[in-house]
């Protein structure tokens, strides 16, 4: 029901978007938003400050509590998707950005040591090329992140921990990230307009 009331109404529909393509990470982000006494009015969902309202806050703490409450989340939204998407490899690959923005954002900030982010990275990308629809014309941006990847894996391998290498990384592959972000999400939500129409 509390995804339902996120799908249909235009002024949550965004916020809809960033908790299926990760739910655990929406939830935990939500729930941490509301542990101070003053409620929230943004959150911050794949490195961006995304405005949220009083109205939305008030919703999440009573009729909505299981979004941030309820361990099979993850299960509800996979459900919610399946009925109202015509591709659920996009809601997988927005998934797999996401983790490509995480792991971009802890490699820049130093939470993640080189080597192993290196390693997550390029394992979210191969599976990214598996799951990323082919007719989506991203294939300049993918190469793009391919050719930075490759040089950080490389980088990495000669110079030990590549502290260096994963600055220029991060700071090569969050733009494209965003592009592949911003095109999957409108190809999702296309998508789930014509599933709906």
């Amino acid at each position: 029901m509390a995804l339902q009331v996120m799908t249909f109404r235009r002024d949550w529909r965004y916020l809809y978007d960033y908790l299926a393509a990760d739910p655990t990470l929406f939830q935990s982000i939500l729930r941490e938003a509301l542990i101070p006494t003053l409620p929230p009015d943004a959150l911050w969902l794949s490195g961006s400050r995304v405005a949220i309202t009083a109205q939305f806050v008030e919703y999440a703490i009573g009729l909505a509590k299981p979004l941030v409450d309820s361990a099979d989340l993850p299960l509800y939204v996979s459900a919610a998707e399946s009925t109202r998407s015509s591709d659920p490899s996009l809601l997988e690959a927005q998934v797999v950005v996401n983790r490509l923005r995480q792991s971009s954002t802890e490699l820049a900030r130093g939470d993640l040591p080189s080597a192993e982010a290196a390693s997550k990275i390029a394992a979210d990308f191969k599976r990214l090329g598996s799951v990323l629809p082919t007719w989506l014309p991203v294939h300049r941006t993918l190469d793009s992140l391919y050719q930075a990847t490759e040089e950080l894996t490389a980088s990495i391998s000669e110079a030990g921990e590549g502290t260096e290498a994963a600055r220029r990384w991060a700071e090569k592959a969050t733009p494209l990230v965003d592009i592949l972000d911003s095109a999957v999400r409108q190809t999702r939500r296309q998508a789930n307009i014509g599933a709906a129409g």
